[in-house]
Formats: structure tokens, C-alpha cells, sequence
């Protein structure tokens, strides 16, 4: 490893033993800001700055909220405090420059002048908008004839029918056994300075301009899987004069095929005096990055200020259905060949449903260095995999992770209102003779492996093979 600077010390502080206090010395590298010591001058790789390197410079600066002068060609994305949700941030700025990066590039090439050189002008033409309807194996007529027989909706409000994800898939499935875990109650009391009928019409511009808010779900004879069917429909209000009552009796409703997966309703509680609004929604609908989307557009919309135009969930539906599903299969099959660790922590047997009924948590202080070029993420799984390791006496790890699914290229992710959340299992071996940075290199070089092939859905990825279906 080449220095990139050295630090003049008095004295290399030292322990009781006469040993180098290396945990002080960090701390000391870690306040000095190493662009002070050129006090001022300008590194010569940095005057010849191309227009792609000064236009990422800028997206980096405003991404990570540094001084977009301070950064030289060699400076590292993560070691400037950048980490996998700041790579998602970092291609949505990007996009606005007219300049097209993917999360991948983040990593593959995480300095400014390695990124420059992958960066390429965006190709508009590319990101032409799904049309309605587009997605189905029959006509539109046909598909929605069908729906409204079997459903009765109303034809003349079906504004478009595309598949489900596999994720979306497992959600509904998994809640036809056990509601509590996959439709979640959000109760909120109304504050005296906002009106119910304000809030009711805020509610209402965001659930007609958000599609996905109007969905249900319906099984076609000719679709394969779940389809999506989004309706032209205004919500209707339920109402009550007993928050808890109403909770309860709300807990016991279901959610089926051709119902509305979302409830709204205004309850003027007589106990308390106050108001509240409680929403009601199922996961299909949703995931924990898009319901702060959600609730801010209500908040906008109170305040009179633009929705905007986001990205819709049908653009995301295409995205996953493009991906080659041979390739899917053979990544798979290749990742989790000869997968047959034990299972940690072990279950009862292997047809064990857990149902979880309570939540610990215990909050770790994690103490990393601000110029680490590995991301918390990878730290956590690194660790995860170790702990895994020393009780299931296996350097072959395989656990199951939730990512949030948006750090793929397509253009407007990270505004999708909608579940894109993917599960997938994570293999990781743990080389006891290998080096702690190798370690973490591996993991998180295989993260990034994982990322195109993250949407297959757990329940399709069990199919590809034996092992697979062991691992999963």
C-alpha cells in the first residue's frame, strides 16, 4: 500500500506495556483532514479535469455533502463516507446531470477517477415509459372481461393489469396463512389545526396519483401467477366513534383476491376527544422505503406544495420480467452448488413456520473507521457469518437476507412507490487464514454479484436445484 500522505508527530503515543497505542493514533488520523497538509495547492492530476470528471465531482459533493473542490481523482467514494444507500442517491443525482452511473459502478470503480471513466451520457430513448396492458399474454379487452367476471369490478375503471413480483407473490401468499405479520394498521391522531376533510382530500390526490394505492390482485386463466389490477376508484372513508373497537374489528378483516388492500378511515374517538386516522395496508402494496414516500406526499400536499411525478411500479415489473430467467437459474444453481451447512439457529424441523410475536432489540456502538472502504452493511454480515460460523462449527455460511431491492439500473428506483424489497440467501465463506480486509472484500464483491439476480423471489430460487432447496 502507497501512502497518500504522512502525518508529522511529536510522539507515537504508547501503552503501559511500551507497546504503540494504535487505538489513539486512529483516533489522532482520524480528526486531521488530509487535504490541509497541501495547504492550498492544487494537485496537479486534478487541472486537467474532462467534463465527466468535474460534472461526478460535482454529483459527488452534493451526494455526500462534501465541498466538491476538496475531492481529487483519487479520492475513494466509501472513504469519503459513502455507503450503499449513498451509491443509490449518488445515480439519482447523476440522472438530474443527464449522466448515467449504476450503484455497481459505485463499487466496482469507487474512485472519482476510475467511476469518470465508466460514466456515460444517459440514454433517453432507453427509458421509454411501459405502456398499460403491455405485460399480458391476452388482449387488454379479453384480460379485463375476465377480471370483471370473476371479480366484479367495474370494467370501464380497470386502468391497467400487469404481474406481480415474486416478492409480491410470496407477500400475499404468506398473509393468506397468518395476517398479523404482512397487513400493517397505522394510527395517527389528526392535530387540531388540520381539518378531516383537508386531510381526507390530501389523502385522496395522493392514492389517485400513486397507482399502486388503487391495486388488487386477481389470478387470470391465461397469466401466469398473480396479476396487479389498477382501478379508477376514489377511497371510501370508514368511520367510527372507537379507536380500539375499531382496531380490533379491523385486525380481523381480510385482504383477499379482487379486495382492496388498503383501508382508510376517520375515527372521532369518544373516550379521548381526539381524532385519528387510521391506515390500513397491506405489504403487497408497500415496503419500509416507500411508506415515508407516501406520507411525505400527504404532508406536501397539506402544505400546497406538487406531488411531482415518481416512476410507476409497473416500469419496476418490467425491469424484473426482462431479466433473462435462464441466467437467474444458472446463477443460482452455481451459487449455492454444494450449499449444505447446517442451519443456524436450527428449527425444530424443516416444515417450521416461525411466527413471530415479539421483537428484541439491542443497540451496538459500532466504532469504524470514517475512512474504511467497506460499508456498515458489509461490516454486519461479515459478523453475522463469523458468530453463524462458531455455532454451526461450518466455514460455509448461508443465511437469508432482506435488501431493499432498489440499488438496480433503472432509471427513477429510488422514488418507486411500491414493495421492491428482495430476500435472497447469502453465501459467505469464512477462510480462517484469510486477511480481515480479503474477508470483507469477498463479501462484499459478492453483494454486488448478487444484485441483478436479487428479484428472482426465494420461492423460485429454492427450484433451481437440491442444494438450493437446502440452502433456502
Amino acid at each position: 500500500m502507497v501512502p497518500t500522505a504522512y502525518i508529522p508527530v511529536n510522539y507515537i503515543p504508547v501503552l503501559i506495556s511500551g507497546k504503540t497505542d494504535r487505538r489513539r493514533l486512529r483516533q489522532f488520523g482520524a480528526t486531521v483532514d488530509l487535504r490541509q497538509l497541501d495547504e492550498g495547492q492544487v494537485n496537479k492530476a486534478e487541472r486537467g479535469l474532462n467534463d465527466f470528471e468535474q460534472r461526478l465531482r460535482q454529483a459527488w459533493g452534493q451526494t455526500l455533502k462534501v465541498d466538491a473542490e476538496s475531492i481529487r481523482l483519487e479520492d475513494n467514494f466509501f472513504v469519503l463516507g459513502g455507503d450503499s444507500l449513498a451509491a443509490m442517491r449518488l445515480v439519482s443525482v447523476c440522472r438530474e446531470q443527464n449522466l448515467e452511473v449504476t450503484v455497481a459502478n459505485t463499487f466496482d470503480h469507487p474512485t472519482l477517477g476510475a467511476m469518470a471513466s465508466v460514466v456515460r451520457i444517459q440514454d433517453l430513448q432507453k427509458y421509454a415509459e411501459t405502456s398499460p396492458f403491455s405485460m399480458l399474454a391476452q388482449t387488454a379487452d379479453s384480460a379485463c372481461h375476465e377480471a370483471t367476471k370473476i371479480y366484479g369490478f367495474d370494467q370501464a375503471a380497470i386502468e391497467d393489469i400487469y404481474p406481480c413480483t415474486p416478492t409480491q407473490e410470496s407477500l400475499f401468499t404468506f398473509s393468506l396463512k397468518s395476517i398479523k405479520p404482512y397487513i400493517a394498521q397505522r394510527v395517527a391522531c389528526i392535530p387540531s389545526l388540520i381539518s378531516t376533510d383537508s386531510l381526507k382530500r390530501a389523502w385522496e390526490d395522493v392514492v389517485a396519483c400513486c397507482p399502486i394505492l388503487r391495486t388488487r390482485l386477481a389470478q387470470l386463466q391465461q397469466e401466469r401467477g398473480l396479476q396487479q389490477v389498477v382501478l379508477k376508484e376514489s377511497i371510501s372513508w370508514n368511520e367510527s366513534t372507537n379507536l380500539a373497537q375499531y382496531l380490533t374489528d379491523d385486525k380481523q378483516r381480510r385482504m383477499d383476491l379482487g379486495q382492496s388492500l388498503a383501508r382508510y378511515a376517520i375515527v372521532n374517538d369518544s373516550k379521548d376527544g381526539k381524532r385519528y386516522m387510521v391506515w390500513t395496508v397491506h405489504h403487497v402494496l408497500y415496503d419500509g422505503w416507500s411508506e415515508p414516500i407516501i406520507l411525505k406526499k400527504v404532508s406536501d400536499t397539506l402544505n400546497g406544495l406538487s406531488i411531482g411525478f415518481q416512476t410507476q411500479m409497473r416500469e419496476f415489473v418490467k425491469f424484473v420480467r426482462d431479466t433473462d430467467e435462464m441466467e437467474l437459474q444458472a446463477y443460482w444453481k452455481r451459487e449455492l452448488k454444494d450449499a449444505v451447512g447446517p442451519q443456524f439457529p436450527r428449527l425444530p424441523s424443516r416444515d417450521y413456520v416461525p411466527t413471530p410475536d415479539a421483537m428484541v432489540e439491542h443497540h451496538i456502538s459500532i466504532e469504524t473507521g470514517k475512512r474504511s472502504q467497506f460499508t456498515m452493511a458489509t461490516l454486519i454480515r461479515g459478523a453475522w457469518a463469523l458468530v453463524a460460523s462458531q455455532y454451526t462449527r461450518s466455514d460455509d455460511v448461508v443465511f437469508g437476507e432482506t435488501l431493499t431491492g432498489r440499488d438496480i439500473a433503472l432509471a427513477g428506483v429510488e422514488n418507486i412507490v411500491g414493495p421492491l424489497i428482495a430476500t435472497v440467501p447469502v453465501r459467505i465463506y469464512v477462510h480462517r487464514a484469510s486477511s480481515v480486509e480479503g474477508y470483507l472484500q469477498a463479501i462484499q464483491q459478492g453483494m454486488m454479484g448478487r444484485t441483478r439476480y436479487q428479484h428472482m423471489g426465494m420461492q423460485n430460487i429454492r427450484k433451481v436445484s437440491r442444494d438450493a432447496q437446502h440452502a433456502c
